[in-house]
């Protein structure tokens, strides 16, 4: 008798159970349905804010009639004049004064070509320009890096590296006795990262300051390390820097571009975007994102 009703006992006990998973199964299911919506719409708003910001972006690029800093690599010297001219220096110490009279920024193209031109007297005017990398006024050692830069630029690489060792130490002078924000500081990162291999003494220097996530110029030292130590890679670090907020975004966005793909910087901006909590800081980046054609 007790075993006659304890089969349906047993029975109905069953049913509860697989009921019960039923329907737990069918909560689970939509709860997985909901969540994958909920995913799905907030990338959506979260992209159409994105596109959102690029637009207002473009929208006041427009109105400043800002120029594209995207124009020039980081490398370069950015500052230009428009006035051009030609001439032969009858002496180095004739080049020097002429240096030392020019009260408007250098067109660097111009004065490699002067210096091109200098002949026998090449090495003994150069020597001279290294020198003025101490002068105490500011005017007169941007001039001679601006020159000496355009050395690199011009291609003329061999006819340097006599001077190289004592170069070197000059910029680091600069580096060592400057600033942060010091417009002489920047050039000799930059020159130093033009010298290349030969510059190995300034790893150092320069790796203090790619470390310092705040220094205005980290990102420059760490392309010049790159550009030093042919095998290393710049990205990771330039990485870090874009992700702490460092004040030289775009010149690390430009050096991203020459060492990744396209894609994948984009997706890099992307990412920091919509990790971005201000709304200021989303803008910034999806103006980064407009001004690299991305």
């Amino acid at each position: 008798m007790h075993e006659t009703e304890g089969v349906p006992s047993r029975r109905s006990f069953f049913q509860l159970r697989i009921s019960s998973a039923l329907f737990l199964l069918l909560l689970i299911g939509l709860g997985l349905g909901w969540w994958s919506d909920h995913t799905r719409l907030s990338q959506q708003l979260a992209k159409s804010e994105l596109e959102r910001d690029i637009k207002a972006s473009q929208i006041t690029l427009l109105n400043s009639y800002s120029v594209n800093p995207f124009g020039s690599t980081p490398n370069v010297f950015l500052t230009r004049s428009r006035r051009t001219f030609s001439f032969t220096a009858k002496s180095p110490e004739h080049f020097i004064e002429l240096i030392r009279d020019v009260r408007t920024d250098l067109n660097a193209g111009d004065w490699a070509e002067a210096l091109q031109k200098a002949g026998d007297d090449y090495d003994a005017t150069v020597e001279k320009l290294i020198q003025l990398l101490s002068d105490p006024e500011d005017r007169i050692r941007r001039n001679a890096c601006i020159v000496l830069a355009g050395q690199y630029d011009n291609q003329i690489r061999e006819k340097m590296q006599k001077h190289h060792p004592e170069l070197v130490r000059k910029l680091l002078d600069i580096i060592k006795l400057g600033t942060p924000t010091d417009s002489d500081t920047l050039d000799a990162i930059k020159l130093l990262g033009m010298i290349g291999p030969d510059a190995e003494s300034a790893v150092g220097a320069l790796a203090i300051i790619s470390h310092d996530e705040k220094h205005p110029q980290a990102v420059f030292a760490t392309i010049a390390i790159g550009n030093i130590r042919s095998g290393s890679d710049p990205g990771p670090r330039l990485i870090e820097l874009l992700s702490a907020g460092n004040p030289a975004q775009d010149a690390a966005v430009i050096a991203l571009l020459d060492i990744r793909p396209a894609d994948e910087v984009r997706v890099l901006l992307e990412e920091l975007y919509y990790t971005r909590q201000k709304d200021a800081d989303k803008i910034a980046i999806a103006g980064l994102i407009l001004r690299a054609g991305l």
